[in-house]
């Protein structure tokens, strides 16, 4: 089982109302000159560097200030006419929501969004097969968007003989977003 499965339900706690994570505006400007050179992946991996400056596991984050969520959503629907952006994520998770609501059994809880929010953004393809398939909603994303997995490579003694290998189980980046985004709106 993938570790994206695994931790589907869990959601990112102490995030506190202000936050502190803030974007300068020479980050946002960077942000911008690439969305509007379209290079999305970049961009991806900018935003991703915008909300974690540090790296730090997901679940170590700093708190993300709701205008720095804004300002990047923002960027990227302005960017993107409208097809990648927190929004546009946050109404498709929403649909995918509300359809396996409607189809569970009385007594009998849903499925899991996280699944078939993955398909539906093509998370499974390459950024290319993404493009070349119009997924609506697919950017921003990278593995650590998706896996929430963190490889650390390095070794278990001083002499570096054993090397060593960590997969941290995490919680996924979009999780962390999205209920940031969420509070944000409120």
């Amino acid at each position: 089982m993938k570790v994206w499965q695994m931790v589907i339900t869990l959601m990112m706690t102490g995030i506190c109302p202000g936050g502190v994570s803030e974007v300068t505006p020479a980050e946002l400007g960077k942000l911008e000159q690439l969305l509007g050179q379209q290079q999305w992946q970049a961009a991806s991996d900018l935003t991703w560097k915008i909300f974690n400056p540090e790296g730090k596991n997901t679940r170590d984050m700093e708190p993300i200030a709701c205008g720095t969520i804004d300002n990047v959503d923002r960027l990227w629907n302005n960017y993107s006419d409208g097809r990648y952006g927190f929004g546009v994520q946050r109404q498709i998770w929403e649909e995918i929501a509300a359809s396996l609501a409607s189809t569970a059994e009385p007594e009998q809880e849903a499925e899991p969004v996280w699944p078939t929010f993955y398909q539906r953004l093509g998370w499974g393809l390459t950024p290319e097969e993404a493009l070349e398939t119009a997924k609506r909603g697919y950017f921003p994303v990278s593995e650590s968007w998706m896996t929430g997995e963190i490889l650390t490579f390095g070794c278990q003694d001083a002499e570096c003989k054993i090397p060593n290998t960590v997969v941290e189980e995490t919680i996924q980046a979009w999780d962390v977003v999205r209920s940031r985004w969420e509070e944000c709106q409120k």
